[in-house]
């Protein structure tokens, strides 16, 4: 079973700064949304199995979780998840909303909000990666998922390994990961 594949120095190297500039680009958008600043320390990459980045996100994180997922086709094609933990999720629409709304209003809204907020960063992030490719992507609507990080990365035993880059800041209290293969 792949549980990770190697890049050499000079791969890693690339890979890390296309997905730190696109990170980057995600957190001025998220900045502008919020209305405050936000810190962003420099993302690790990791190329893994659907199964390794599962374990990773729940050796970090061992409450539920939410994670909005956007699919993309292209030149590459595959799917990005942008997953915190669900107890942050309505602070995170709060940051976005401001503090005009009652608690009520903020839940009512958190679903719509989160794909909101979850499609600007990936296609900020995602934009910015094609951008740098020269190359253009179709991105699907958003969704909200909810559950653990073996139900976020559909791990099951019949399934097909997928590799997946895995990425995630210190400062900001989510994590993303794509998984993408080249188009036949």
């Amino acid at each position: 079973m792949l549980e990770s594949i190697t890049l050499a120095e000079l791969e890693r190297d690339a890979l890390t700064e296309i997905v730190n500039i696109g990170v980057s680009r995600a957190a001025s958008s998220l900045r502008k949304m919020i209305g405050d600043q936000v810190l962003l320390s420099v993302p690790s990459i990791e190329v893994v199995s659907q199964q390794r980045a599962a374990r990773l996100i729940s050796e970090r994180e061992v409450t539920d979780l939410v994670a909005v997922r956007q699919d993309f086709t292209g030149p590459f094609s595959g799917r990005a998840l942008l997953i915190f933990p669900e107890t942050n999720s309505l602070e995170l629409v709060r940051a976005v909303t401001g503090d005009e709304l009652t608690p009520q209003e903020v839940v009512e809204l958190e679903g719509e909000a989160l794909c909101e907020t979850g499609n600007v960063i990936l296609n900020a992030c995602l934009a910015t990666m094609a951008n740098m490719l020269k190359r253009s992507l179709t991105m699907t609507i958003p969704e909200v998922l909810r559950g653990t990080s073996a139900s976020l990365f559909e791990v099951t035993e019949d399934r097909p390994a997928r590799a997946w880059c895995f990425f995630s800041t210190s400062t900001l209290p989510c994590a993303a990961a794509t998984s993408a293969a080249t188009s036949r």
